[in-house]
């Protein structure tokens, strides 16, 4: 026998070599050391063992090191309080009946059944095996409250031990206990606070624990587990007529009655019944933003969104949400943020929304007699092209001149004088109470209140301007004087010269 490495078919590992010195580790890297003896080297029942390795060609040959590498042992389970019959270890490819330690109870699950998959335990169904203590459950999340539930006869007619109650009970060591009524029907039926959208239906069965049923807007699909799921049929339906305002939806089903019927055998036992539905919208994830209506509100409903006392909305193409199961979402997918009132910083060609026809606009300058710059905002409406509404522009000549877009094609001294202070505060007012008037003040100082009209406007196209509600402002590019804006949409602002101070 030359250069033959030998491993016995028991518990143990014999290495003989004759003539050539080398080392040869086994499963778990356990390195031999080299000679003509033999070592013994103690194995798991389990691993893998190599009955030969043999030299075909040539006299000799060195080994520095040699793996076997096999499919893995499971050794433990990564879920709390999950416990296996047989027990841990065992080999690749067993098969394993999960169960949990005890004051535990399975949920979660459509099969309790596991395998050891290369070191890992793996339920039959994909699902993640989950103990929880027994006792009072939490609710998860978007869990509709049923009102109430009844069954079509109770076992022993106990309802204290057997109830139908006792599935919606939130308790983990109840039961209801579900046999056939005078027809030899078998059913338990849930009965809803209103109209929800439901979208799963879980059954804590006593021997079939997290049987799920997923619904669309036309049936509840047989469940996780096919083989138990095949005995039971669910139906969502509704006691009377559905409301007609029902937002549309095809992955959950409309009703306020949820039913489990036995389709084969003449029991069944539930620990806990979870119905789960598109979640109401209870609060706003943005700070200082309201809604109307005011929440809480039914998945599918429309809000238009707007901004606490003394604060102005920002960063939106619009003021429209939808609820979306639980989540308030605008429309148009920005982020609805709500900005202290305060000077904001100009930003130039950006759509800023404003009801300037309700609130006025404020801007600060600190621009020069003579130097030339000036003040350019436009005003838009909201619709798909943001109409241009017409526009106000203010410039620092000789003398401080104005003009009023869309009416005016040339510049025209105010026919007040603006105060002299560098630092100004402008205040433009839309006023359409009666026509449409531009009334603007300087440092408190009311300095044009100008009708725009047909007699005012050398433009003769100014109503095509002006006639829009203005929804949306935006600062041009050729602006160079104005540093600050101040959108005051709750109250009255301060005196001009109280924020001149700020």
């Amino acid at each position: 026998m030359k250069d033959v490495f030998k491993v016995s078919l028991e518990n143990t590992l014999q290495v003989f070599q004759t003539q050539s010195s080398s080392e040869v580790p086994c499963p778990g890297s356990t390195p031999f050391p080299s000679g003509q003896l033999l070592q013994e080297v103690m194995f798991s029942p389990y691993s893998a063992l190599i009955p030969l390795l043999d030299l075909l060609t040539g006299d000799f040959f060195r080994i520095k090191e040699i793996f076997v590498i096999g499919k893995q042992d499971c050794l433990d389970i990564a879920w709390e309080q999950v416990t296996s019959d047989p027990p841990l270890p065992v080999r690749h490819g067993s098969e394993l009946e999960l169960s949990c330690a005890r004051k535990h109870v399975m949920t979660g699950m459509g099969s309790n059944r596991a395998t050891c998959q290369d070191g890992v335990v793996e339920t039959n169904d994909g699902q993640t095996a989950t103990c929880e203590k027994v006792g009072t459950r939490d609710r998860v999340a978007g869990e509709i409250v049923p009102v109430s539930a009844e069954q079509s006869a109770t076992y022993n007619n106990d309802q204290s031990s057997y109830g139908a109650e006792n599935a919606i009970d939130l308790q983990n060591e109840t039961i209801s206990y579900t046999v056939p009524d005078q027809n030899n029907n078998v059913w338990l039926r849930l009965t809803l606070d209103q109209v929800h959208c439901v979208k799963e239906v879980i059954g804590n069965l006593l021997m079939h624990p997290g049987l799920t049923w997923i619904c669309s807007d036309t049936e509840c699909r047989p469940c996780t587990d096919k083989h138990a799921c095949s005995s039971f049929t669910v139906t969502v339906s509704t006691s009377g007529t559905l409301p007609d305002n029902l937002p549309t939806a095809t992955d959950c089903k409309y009703g306020d009655t949820v039913q489990l019927d036995l389709l084969t055998g003449d029991f069944f036992r539930i620990k806990e019944i979870f119905v789960i539905g598109k979640q109401d919208c209870l609060d706003i994830a943005w700070e200082q933003v309201t809604s109307d209506p005011p929440l809480p509100v039914r998945h599918g409903s429309e809000l238009e969104l707007s901004c606490a006392r003394k604060h102005v909305m920002t960063g939106m193409g619009s003021n429209r949400a939808t609820c979306q199961d639980g989540v308030v979402e605008t429309n148009d997918g920005q982020t609805a943020t709500c900005e202290k009132v305060g000077w904001i910083p100009v930003e130039k060609n950006v759509f800023i929304d404003h009801d300037l026809e309700n609130h006025p606009l404020w801007i600060k300058t600190d621009s020069e007699l003579g130097s030339g710059e000036q003040v350019a905002v436009r005003f838009y409406n909201s619709d798909e092209d943001y109409a241009h509404a017409g526009g106000i522009e203010i410039r620092f000549y000789d003398t401080l001149q104005y003009r009023v877009g869309g009416c005016s094609t040339s510049w025209k001294v105010f026919p007040t004088t603006p105060p002299t202070t560098v630092d100004k505060i402008w205040k433009i007012t839309l006023d359409k109470t009666a026509g449409i008037r531009v009334i603007i003040h300087c440092n408190g100082v009311e300095v044009l209140n100008v009708p725009v009209s047909y007699v005012e406007c050398e433009n003769t196209r100014w109503s095509t301007y002006w006639f829009w509600s203005v929804e949306k402002i935006k600062f041009i590019t050729v602006d160079s004087a104005s540093d600050y804006y101040l959108l005051e949409n709750a109250d009255e602002p301060c005196s001009a010269g109280q924020y001149l101070d700020q």
